[in-house]
This record gives C-alpha cells, structure tokens and sequence, in this order.
C-alpha cells in the first residue's frame, strides 16, 4: 500500500506517471544539482584555493630570499666596517704629503738600489676625499733592481702607481735609464 498525500500534485503526478519517466526525471534532477554544484560551487572555489596557494608560494619565496638579503647585509656591513678601518689606515694629513712621498720614494729606492736621476712634480689633483700627486721620476739601475723597487712599491702600504715605463739602455750593457710617470695617492681624514 502506497502512502498518497492528499494536497500535493507535484507528488501526485510524479506517482502516476510511468516509472522509465520517474527516473528519466530523477537523472535529470540529479544532474542539474551535480553541474550546478560543479560550475557554482566547486570551480570558483578551486580557483581561490588556487590563487592562495600561489600568493603563500609567492611569499615563502619572498621569506626565504628576505632572510638571505638580511644575512649578506650582516656580512656587507661587517665588510664595510674591516673596509673603513683600512682606508684609516691609510688617511694622513696632506700637509707634508709632498714631502713623506719623495721620503718614502727615496727610501724605496735606496733598498732596491736604484739611483734617482731626476725628480719633477708634474701635477696635484685636490678631490674631495682624495690628494693625487703626479710626478715624473727617472732612474739608473739594472732591470733586477728595477723590478726590485716595483716589489717594494708593491707591498708598501702607500697608494702609489707607476705608468708610462720607458727603457733606454745605457753605454753600460746592464744599465739603463728607467723613465715613468708615478701617481701618489693620498686619503684625507675625514
């Protein structure tokens, strides 16, 4: 015995029509809710979860490159702190920078066993952080003793380069006149 409301026709005609209709009608149902289900509820929600996902990757990636940059700018700032104290080291007063120049050029000299022919301040250049003083040197000597005093230049603490090396040998076979331009550097103090 089947149970038959009295008021609902809705149910009344499903009830009394053929049953391959009633299920005709239960798969339509069915699917309607599924593609409505699908296409209004499960892919807008897939799209935001999607789009969350990629913003959290976004910012572990920005984390993990903001936590490199914090620890190279530990170790520039420890470069730049070793970096100042050695340019303090070099800073003197330009006062007498003219004169403990030639003073330490002679003494390099003089160790290499070089002799100085001729000594002419060519130019000074006053910058802002920084004395250059260009002079041009010639001397006698052999090349041993030549490369001699470019080692001593070389590990001197003094910011001195030496261009426009010229060669000219002398009577003597093992001598000759070395011309160059040398540029003294000087930091001021700040």
């Amino acid at each position: 015995m089947y149970f038959l409301p009295r008021n609902n026709k809705f149910y009344s005609w499903a009830a009394h029509i053929k049953p391959t209709y009633r299920y005709l009608l239960t798969g339509t149902v069915t699917i309607f809710l599924f593609l409505s289900w699908w296409f209004f509820i499960y892919i807008p929600f897939e799209s935001v979860i999607h789009t969350y996902q990629k913003q959290i990757t976004a910012m572990h990636t920005q984390y993990k490159n903001i936590k490199k940059a914090q620890k190279s700018c530990t170790g520039l700032e420890q470069s730049i702190k070793n970096l100042q104290s050695t340019v303090q080291s070099y800073c003197v007063d330009c006062d007498n920078s003219q004169q403990d120049q030639l003073t330490q050029l002679l003494h390099h000299i003089e160790k290499s066993g070089l002799h100085l022919q001729e000594y002419n301040v060519v130019a000074t250049q006053d910058k802002d952080w920084y004395l250059c003083d260009n002079a041009h040197c010639v001397f006698e000597g052999s090349l041993s003793q030549f490369m001699n005093f470019l080692q001593e230049l070389q590990q001197s603490k003094q910011l001195i380069a030496c261009e426009n090396i010229s060669l000219n040998r002398t009577s003597d076979d093992n001598l000759f006149n070395i011309s160059c331009d040398m540029q003294f550097f000087t930091v001021k103090k700040a």
